[in-house]
């Protein structure tokens, strides 16, 4: 099992680990602000 890691500007790494927990934090954000918006349209009409 290979390690998945990236340098960000030779400062520090950035793992597997990490980069799933804000892609997932990122989709959730979008989730909800795409359903914050849909319930606002339905109320408008």
């Amino acid at each position: 099992d290979a390690n998945l890691a990236v340098t960000v500007g030779g400062m520090f790494v950035v793992e597997k680990g990490l980069s799933l927990s804000v892609t997932s934090t990122v989709v959730t954000y979008g989730v909800i602000m795409f359903q914050m918006n849909d319930s606002n349209n339905i109320l408008a009409k």
